[in-house]
């Protein structure tokens, strides 16, 4: 009978900050919200994802396939997709994607994601489905991603006076890979804010709730990854009205708009990016950046999970776990 199924949401063994395990937190949580018997699958028990305040408890993925029933659901994120734990189990498989890049690893030598027994996909955008349509055809669900509602500054206080302050946000995986454009704009910075009023943060080993309480006081956030979808750090950023200056990203085409809620550049223009920043610290155009931060504000609200909950909703009355 419908309703009567089990939901289980696999969560990879990632210990650095990555909204990719966030958004999967939040998917189960908003599923046990609607009623649903769900719950997540650990890679690796002992993980602690000590900088999100949601809860990360549930079952071992060793010990899965001993609990999990044919007519049971199984969301599987992109990277879990080849391991041999979820090739075994025997039940309805619905692959998670948050990142085009990382569909063709998910395939491997597959040439559909049917072949690989999944019956249809998420997706957290809607170039992603695009991808998927062009390319593998799968049926496909978009589930919008979630900004926590603590980033959230009150629209009152857009326009309030902030501290002079530049936030970055390193992502180590782009350095290994050959990309120096965060460096950059790090030495650059620092040098420019020398013997000035300007300060830099490098945010590393912060929780959650910290970094939403830098980007509300701070004027500028600087994002410089550039194989992102959503690039969640600037949603955020656009949530706590900190001004930001990221790169198109690829995914951002989906919802940033160079000079109206962002300063959105091409892919490692990071001088372009660096010279419009200077602009705005030393010279600024204060109702130019107040627009912006509005602008931003709005297009962060359609992540607020609101439209998420909606969406999640239609997919398991779709796929007979929930009641019409």
């Amino acid at each position: 009978m419908p309703g009567s199924y089990k939901v289980f949401f696999l969560l990879p063994d990632n210990q650095t900050p990555s909204w990719g395990v966030g958004m999967i937190l939040y998917l189960e949580k908003f599923s046990r919200d609607l009623g649903i018997d769900s719950c997540l699958v650990l890679q690796n028990m002992q993980s602690k994802f000590s900088w999100i305040s949601l809860e990360a408890r549930g079952l071992d993925l060793q010990g899965l396939r001993d609990v999990v029933h044919p007519q049971d659901v199984l969301i599987v994120p992109e990277v879990m997709t080849h391991l041999q734990q979820v090739v075994d189990i025997r039940c309805r498989k619905v692959v998670f994607i948050q990142n085009g890049f990382l569909i063709p690893g998910a395939l491997g030598e597959n040439l559909s994601f049917q072949s690989m027994q999944f019956e249809s996909a998420l997706v957290v955008m809607k170039h992603l489905e695009q991808i998927l349509t062009d390319f593998w055809p799968i049926e496909t669900h978009i589930v919008t991603p979630v900004v926590p509602n603590y980033f959230f500054l009150e629209k009152a206080r857009l326009k309030d006076e902030r501290k002079k302050q530049i936030l970055l946000f390193p992502k180590k995986d782009y350095q290994v890979a050959g990309y120096y454009d965060y460096q950059i704009v790090k030495n650059v910075l620092q040098t420019r804010t020398k013997n000035s009023e300007w300060k830099v943060i490098d945010m590393q080993g912060l929780r959650h709730e910290q970094v939403a309480l830098l980007m509300q006081e701070s004027a500028f956030f600087v994002n410089t990854n550039c194989f992102e979808s959503l690039n969640a750090s600037v949603a955020e950023a656009m949530a706590a009205g900190c001004v930001t200056f990221c790169y198109e990203a690829y995914g951002g085409q989906d919802y940033l708009s160079n000079g109206v809620n962002a300063f959105v550049y091409p892919n490692n223009y990071v001088y372009p990016l660096l010279q419009e920043l200077l602009k705005q610290m030393f010279n600024p155009d204060q109702s130019e950046l107040d627009d912006m931060r509005i602008r931003a504000y709005e297009t962060a609200e359609t992540f607020n999970g609101s439209l998420t909950r909606y969406e999640l909703e239609n997919f398991w009355t779709q796929m007979e776990v929930l009641s019409v």
